[in-house]
């Protein structure tokens, strides 16, 4: 089945079960949305996407997809940057749209991109906001540093159905990255864990050494984790949460390297990114990373500010592999 096709396919008995791991809990610990620290895959944001996206949505994407399918150079930027518009930004949850929308139709068919969720609706719903809406409560971060976003999911997918060479697929994301505005910019960092290196669009020889359309090849996947590692090295200079957290999601997770991982972390707690953002947290964090935020509690105290819960959590000496990081925000 090709990708176009697959984005708006019926449910199966495979994708069905995707629906009950860890990657739809949200930061509340409730069912119903894919948290930014989850290792996504494809299959399971086709999945949710038949559900969220309207028929007019779907249809979008189905033509989007096969336009960059055809011609990536052409159509990849210019429909990433329609996504927003053609799709929806809300928070990506197992919710219809439907639901989502609350009694007054009217209402969100005018304002398609934010939702009006009813009193009934998931935890997740009722925290979607647009990106440029300032956070509900003082020091708060926007939900989108917490949550996968619809466009988050058709952005990823635009990328996996680009047929390119390994070599001009990063950088085509490079570009993307480079010209696009908060939400595009964060659309990338996320796709990067969900996507591995592309197919490749010549397919004779594909293991040849040094032919830049074989990516296993080490030298391909050393310059693709390159450009990925210096997108994730900006997002996190950035200090904006939307790409700090973004930043710090599965491909960070897995290829990071240790120094620049911790002064992410404790860039998340500068910035009150609940730790629940980082992916693969209680894996990598270690006694420096300990020290580190045990220095950070110091400071906070000796200026008689609050302390995060979960920044007392990972200053604790004892092994933090034993308990996620709590959910109170403040102590």
């Amino acid at each position: 089945m090709n990708l176009a096709a697959a984005a708006i396919a019926p449910l199966t008995s495979t994708t069905d079960a995707a629906f009950t791991d860890a990657a739809f809990t949200d930061a509340a610990g409730t069912h119903g949305a894919v948290t930014n620290a989850a290792d996504v895959s494809l299959p399971l944001l086709r999945s949710i996407l038949r559900h969220r996206l309207t028929p007019q949505a779907a249809r979008w994407l189905a033509d989007a997809l096969a336009e960059v399918a055809d011609d990536p150079r052409a159509m990849l930027r210019r429909r990433f940057a329609e996504v927003g518009r053609r799709c929806g930004r809300t928070l990506l949850t197992d919710v219809a749209p439907a639901q989502a929308a609350g009694p007054d139709t009217r209402r969100a068919a005018s304002a398609p991109d934010v939702a009006s969720p009813p009193d009934t609706a998931p935890a997740a719903v009722l925290a979607a906001v647009p990106d440029d809406m300032p956070a509900a409560v003082p020091g708060a971060v926007p939900a989108v540093c917490l949550v996968w976003t619809v466009d988050d999911a058709v952005r990823t997918l635009l990328l996996a159905a680009a047929p390119a060479p390994a070599t001009a697929w990063a950088h085509w994301v490079a570009e993307l990255y480079a010209g696009g505005d908060a939400a595009e910019r964060r659309g990338v960092l996320r796709a990067l864990g969900s996507l591995g290196p592309p197919a490749p669009a010549h397919p004779e020889h594909p293991n040849a050494p040094n032919n830049p359309n074989n990516p296993n090849d080490p030298n391909v996947l050393n310059d693709l984790n390159e450009q990925g590692l210096a997108l994730v090295t900006d997002a996190l200079r950035t200090h904006d949460p939307r790409l700090v957290a973004a930043a710090l999601g599965p491909y960070a997770a897995r290829h990071l390297p240790t120094p620049r991982w911790r002064h992410g972390v404790l860039t998340c707690l500068h910035s009150g990114i609940p730790l629940r953002a980082v992916a693969d947290l209680t894996r990598r964090a270690d006694a420096e990373l300990s020290r580190m935020a045990a220095a950070y509690v110091r400071e906070r105290r000796s200026a008689g500010r609050t302390v995060r819960a979960d920044a007392l959590w990972l200053a604790d000496p004892t092994p933090v592999t034993c308990h996620p990081p709590p959910l109170v925000p403040e102590c």
